[in-house]
């Protein structure tokens, strides 16, 4: 995921789609692999895409659905070209961050349910960073308020079909009236984001 000051070890996770053992490691190419020292195990976060960042000192921020089980079995990139009616579960993203220090004690922290000052609900974050003052920042894909702040996603005739074997049929309504090889205007925007966030109480 990234290295840790010095460059000498980095932050290692499981990632999206997991099997219920989404740890956060940190990996030391000094040690032995085949025996198991070269990745220290810090914490269980849950399931993470590519939404995770280290604030360069001691904590990690990363985002997830409020129940960890969802992302097991729900994947953002398909759940966000959904129609919202027919979303099937809760599918509210939170920002969470775990403590790595030794000072830590890897307490986790929910700072809660991530929706902007104009209340556009968020479908997924593409890209996190974070800096070492408690300032989060984001990139990703919010539903859009009108038009005229709406994606363009370019179709292609196998995309449905591919979200279909994918175990997400529900694709297959927001994409029905595509025609192939053009650009369809979207129910989302993208938008960069930030929030500041208290270690100890969660977001202000």
């Amino acid at each position: 995921m990234e290295t840790l000051p010095g460059g000498e070890r980095c932050l290692f996770n499981m990632g999206w789609l997991g099997g219920g053992d989404e740890r956060l490691w940190i990996f030391d190419p000094k040690k032995d692999i085949a025996v198991g020292e070269a990745f220290e195990p810090i914490a269980y976060i849950g399931p993470t895409l590519l939404s995770l960042a280290f604030d360069g000192r001691d904590r990690v921020y990363f985002v997830q659905y409020k129940d960890l089980s969802d992302g097991r079995t729900h994947w953002t990139e398909a759940v966000r070209e959904y129609p919202r009616e027919h979303i099937p579960f809760e599918d509210d993203l939170h920002l969470r961050s775990v403590g790595i220090g030794p000072s830590s004690r890897h307490q986790l922290i929910d700072h809660g349910k991530i929706v902007d000052q104009k209340g556009r609900h968020l479908t997924m974050i593409e890209a996190l960073a974070a800096d070492n003052k408690g300032n989060v920042f984001m990139l990703g894909s919010w539903d859009a308020l009108g038009p005229q702040e709406a994606s363009h996603q370019f179709f292609w005739p196998e995309l449905t079909q591919y979200y279909i074997e994918l175990g997400y049929p529900a694709v297959a309504k927001t994409y029905k009236d595509a025609k192939n090889y053009e650009h369809k205007v979207m129910n989302r925007g993208q938008f960069f984001s930030y929030v500041h966030v208290s270690q100890e109480k969660g977001s202000e």
